[in-house]
């Protein structure tokens, strides 16, 4: 009985064991300082930050989709993200849905007066997906529809 609750604790401190790491307060540097590598010089950051971006031309009520890589795919973490829509024409609208192939994480139709959108999700999937459908545009300005992970 003795080695069966010795086997039995021993199991339960393998499986706990590395779940205590993910609850430990991550140290941010201060925003000043900066990492030396390869005589280089690279801004200090606690979280791994990706991008993408699509261009609209004037004039296209189109649709389409991008992806961008999620900078936390491991399980128990949380990744940040932005959307921006930019464009010189004040109308311009934009309907956008994120998602991680399985869930949808953002529906909403955007413009450039919107200013920045964001969104957060626990999904561990290797890529987001932007879908967008252009609703108004005009001729003469085009749009642009940026998204950050973090």
């Amino acid at each position: 009985m003795k080695r069966f609750f010795t086997l039995l604790m021993a199991l339960c401190l393998c499986v706990i064991s590395p779940l205590t790491a993910f609850a430990a307060e991550v140290e941010t540097l201060p925003a000043a300082e900066t990492l030396y590598v390869q005589n280089e010089i690279t801004p200090a950051s606690a979280r791994a930050l990706t991008y993408n971006q699509v261009w609209i031309d004037a004039g296209k009520y189109s649709n389409g989709s991008f992806t961008v890589e999620n900078p936390h795919t491991f399980i128990f973490t949380t990744t940040n993200g932005t959307l921006k829509i930019e464009s010189n024409n004040p109308n311009a609208q934009v309907h956008i849905v994120v998602h991680d192939g399985i869930n949808v994480i953002l529906n909403r139709t955007l413009g450039p007066g919107d200013g920045e959108v964001y969104f957060s999700s626990q999904s561990n999937s290797a890529q987001y997906a932007v879908s967008y459908f252009v609703y108004s545009t005009n001729n003469t300005n085009g749009i642009r529809v940026n998204c950050w992970l973090y």
